[in-house]
């Protein structure tokens, strides 16, 4: 575990976990170690565990792969097909001309953009199991769950996040389950 001083910068409050393959380790921001009580950093600490007990740094990887191979096959027929079609307009015939080089562009933006909210869904799934691991960790009743209430209270106020925002925006571009969201839980 390591303290990340953060402070310097901002008044930010993070933890986070990190590496692979016997580098793993688990970040916590000063600014948090400073502000929050013993118990709510213990939760803190379970959630970030609860990242590294479920495996989620090669669940990511695996499916950050997935998303990759899937988008560039997609650009790679979408290409092909655009330029056959359309060759005598955009003035080259190959996806191999440096020409083609916005076209590939324009379609792995678009693919990005559609993609977006699978991967945002993908990553909150994995931080709503991290939330149930913490609970779990600092002692699954009823304190356990007003302790990460309080938590996520503190977080909220402090990083000035929006707690609810709306369900379009939270479900297309929100990593992490919105505060009001994880609260309710």
């Amino acid at each position: 575990v390591y303290e990340v001083d953060a402070s310097r910068q901002s008044r930010h409050d993070n933890a986070y976990v990190v590496g692979l393959l016997g580098t793993q380790r688990i970040a916590l921001y000063d600014t948090l170690l400073a502000a929050y009580q013993p118990g709510e950093i213990e939760f803190v600490m379970g959630h970030e565990m609860g990242h590294y007990v479920l495996n989620h740094i090669w669940k990511g990887i695996g499916f950050a792969a997935g998303v990759i191979i899937l988008g560039f096959f997609l650009v790679h027929r979408m290409l092909d097909r655009t330029i056959s079609r359309f060759a005598g307009r955009l003035g080259y015939d190959t996806a191999g001309s440096i020409a083609a080089v916005p076209l590939v562009i324009l379609f792995l933006s678009a693919y990005l953009f559609l993609v977006g909210p699978v991967q945002s869904g993908f990553s909150r799934g994995m931080e709503h199991q991290a939330d149930i691991f913490g609970i779990k960790a600092v002692g699954g009743d009823a304190v356990a769950r007003s302790t990460a209430v309080a938590s996520f209270q503190r977080m909220a106020a402090r990083n000035l996040s929006e707690p609810n925002p709306p369900a379009l925006i939270e479900w297309w571009l929100y990593s992490h389950p919105s505060m009001g969201n994880r609260i309710r839980f």
